[in-house]
């Protein structure tokens, strides 16, 4: 079994460790599962009842690394309170930060909805930054140095129908952190931006349930108009994330991991 009981087990870890903040998502989960033979991996989801499930499908596997869930809901300023609290015993021995969180709504301009555009800013932008902001405050103080990845998508930079909310929080998280990349490289801390696409998922909406994505499909994309006619390689997207976190002159990039469609986007997707 390979579940931290405690947080104060890793730091007895001789393994190096990451903080994955928002992996129950397809994206996470699957960064999850790669990444566990090569660190000890601090997840975070909004519900307690999805990481029961996460531990349950991968506790009959044999990982290197060891795994602890916890809940943080990035819409309340007290849920962040609550993870920087239990997270702060620990965080000299956290030095890798990716951030997984997203949603997005699929909503036309003439359906905006107020509650909605400010959950997603929540999830997408505002909550990341806010705890961002309390652990990279930490490293500083102790002297520490670090690393920040985040995952980002395609739409922040090209434009997809009904993704106007999604992208313009995805563009300000990939802005955030190529601005504090120059603020913290001289201070050991090195923080860079991967765009992907063809996930193979369908993001979470603010209604849903909460499961975990396991899996991925081909069905929502017309593979022949992706050059690599493929979806995304998550083990190859762990070994970047790895290259990033091992290469310090690296620094503020915002690098796409699209199977090429960075040229093609968003034509890749079959109509509805």
């Amino acid at each position: 079994m390979f579940r931290v009981d405690r947080f104060n087990e890793i730091t007895e870890e001789k393994m190096n460790s990451i903080l994955i903040i928002g992996g129950t998502g397809n994206v996470g989960f699957n960064l999850i599962r790669e990444l566990l033979n090569r660190y000890n991996v601090i997840y975070t989801s909004r519900s307690r009842s999805t990481i029961e499930e996460l531990e349950n499908i991968l506790s009959n596997q044999d990982y290197s690394g060891k795994l602890y869930g916890r809940i943080l809901d990035l819409t309340s300023q007290k849920s962040i309170e609550d993870f920087y609290f239990y997270i702060k015993q620990i965080n000299k021995k956290i030095h890798n930060i990716v951030i997984c969180s997203g949603v997005d709504s699929d909503i036309p301009i003439d359906n905006f909805d107020f509650e909605e555009l400010n959950y997603n800013i929540s999830v997408n932008f505002l909550g990341p930054v806010n705890l961002l902001s309390k652990l990279v405050k930490d490293w500083l103080s102790d002297g520490c140095s670090g690393n920040i990845v985040n995952i980002s998508s395609l739409c922040a930079i090209r434009g997809q129908k009904n993704s106007s909310i999604y992208s313009a929080s995805k563009a300000a998280m990939e802005a955030f952190v190529r601005n504090l990349s120059i603020e913290l490289a001289p201070r050991n801390i090195i923080s860079n931006t991967i765009r992907i696409a063809a996930t193979g998922s369908i993001m979470n909406k603010k209604d849903s349930k909460s499961k975990v994505k396991n899996g991925q499909s081909n069905s929502y994309y017309d593979l022949e108009k992706i050059p690599t006619n493929e979806i995304i390689n998550y083990r190859s997207l762990a070994n970047l994330i790895e290259f990033l976190i091992e290469n310090k002159g690296i620094v503020g990039q915002d690098i796409n991991f699209d199977q090429g469609l960075s040229t093609l986007y968003p034509f890749h997707k079959n109509e509805n």
